[in-house]
């Protein structure tokens, strides 16, 4: 600790400890976690017929490719998980008041499915040693806290376990199971992974016509020609009086090294910020005189939705924000941001109940005070919670999750 001390004093990079500390000590919401990988691999992924037939060629059986490897499915995965967040959340104490060990035959003793679960646990688990091994030769990084996300249990000899923290173990219920998956496949097939943007991106677009109502429009992806070649729009537009929102899914996470090593910092922001919203406004310069649903629009607000986002670290915005209004070619375009997909979530129950959703980014845009939008929101409303649609999958998820864990015999 007093080396990290004296390092910090010598080289404090203020910027990249805001941006660790934002990424590191976010709170996730694992109830949306768990509903949106239901609905990515079990409710649509199973099946290319749900897509459209310009991409069923990139299609990838992510489902069974996954329960052929593990023994278990996706789904049976996030459902026997769930049961390990029962130790933080059964009372105000969490692990103080229970016996920090955990052992399968205990615990899940009287469920048939607890070899399942062990399972589970053991792809997810490593023992201390090597844990030790690890943090000895990470000793000098101090914000690689890398294993812990990739196996967040930590197992004893005597094949008892622990979890190590709630952050990391909420981390399993979706960005852990992209890990999984990518693992199915050879190193070498490079475009693995590929149709989890697919996928991803068609549950934004549902999440977002199912939101859309009232006053508001929904628009689709739709194709369209430049120079007799075709291409597709940006993922979803809503339009309301002269405002246009435009939506462009990005199947992304923030870049390891940046948080880790302060390394490949403007390549991360040009992944998941800039060159999304270069896309998407370069896209709208072509269409936007000749689609009749876009005439008479005055405003154009870009939404970059990612897995994860770019935190709200002043300087890193400056120069993304600098750098976007001077490569930017349709003069529509006023606004634009980078949203994880729980903040979009989040803006998506605001649009359904019919706030002014184009207020409010505007607000924040203009806010002097820059911080996470998702903070920005629970500040300003209370109980914010899941559109209709997520909710109805919840719900179904959550029946699948009892029928799972409890099987009738």
């Amino acid at each position: 600790m007093e080396k990290v001390n004296e390092k910090h004093l010598a080289e404090l990079d203020a910027n990249h400890f805001l941006y660790s500390t934002y990424h590191l000590n976010y709170q996730r919401n694992v109830a949306h976690e768990f509903l949106r990988m239901y609905y990515m691999m079990e409710v649509v992924g199973r099946d290319k017929n749900n897509f459209d037939l310009d991409i069923q060629g990139e299609y990838r059986d992510y489902y069974t490719a996954f329960a052929q490897k593990y023994g278990f499915t996706p789904t049976q995965y996030s459902s026997f998980l769930f049961g390990e967040l029962i130790t933080y959340y059964s009372d105000v104490n969490g692990l103080i008041c229970n016996s920090m060990w955990r052992n399968i035959e205990e615990v899940y003793g009287q469920i048939k499915e607890k070899e399942l679960i062990s399972k589970v646990i053991n792809i997810l688990s490593c023992s201390i040693e090597t844990y030790k091994k690890w943090a000895i030769e990470s000793e000098n990084q101090e914000w690689d806290f890398s294993k812990f996300f990739e196996l967040p249990f930590i197992k004893d000899k005597d094949g008892r376990y622990i979890s190590i923290c709630d952050i990391t173990l909420r981390n399993a219920f979706f960005e852990k199971i992209f890990w999984l998956i990518r693992e199915c496949y050879p190193q070498a097939d490079k475009s693995a992974m590929a149709f989890f943007g697919r996928l991803f991106e068609k549950y934004i677009q549902d999440v977002t016509e199912k939101a859309t109502n009232g006053d508001y429009e929904y628009i689709a992806e739709f194709s369209y020609k430049e120079k007799k070649k075709e291409k597709k729009s940006s993922d979803a537009y809503i339009r309301k009086g002269t405002n246009l929102l435009v939506v462009e899914v990005k199947g992304f996470s923030v870049l390891i090294d940046c948080m880790i090593k302060n390394e490949q910092v403007e390549k991360n922001n040009e992944k998941l910020f800039v060159k999304p919203v270069l896309q998407a406004d370069l896209c709208l310069s072509v269409i936007i005189e000749d689609k009749t649903e876009f005439f008479g629009i005055e405003d154009a607000y870009i939404i970059s939705v990612t897995m994860d986002n770019i935190n709200a670290v002043p300087d890193y915005y400056n120069e993304i924000h600098k750098n976007i209004q001077k490569r930017k070619v349709c003069e529509k375009t006023k606004y634009y941001y980078n949203f994880s997909v729980e903040e979009y979530e989040m803006l998506m129950y605001l649009l359904e109940r019919q706030y002014d959703v184009f207020g409010i980014l505007r607000d924040y845009y203009n806010s002097k005070a820059l911080r996470p939008f998702s903070n920005y929101l629970q500040e300003r409303y209370e109980d914010i919670g899941m559109t209709d649609f997520m909710e109805d999958l919840y719900d179904k998820a959550s029946k699948r999750m009892k029928e799972l864990v409890f099987p009738r015999s």
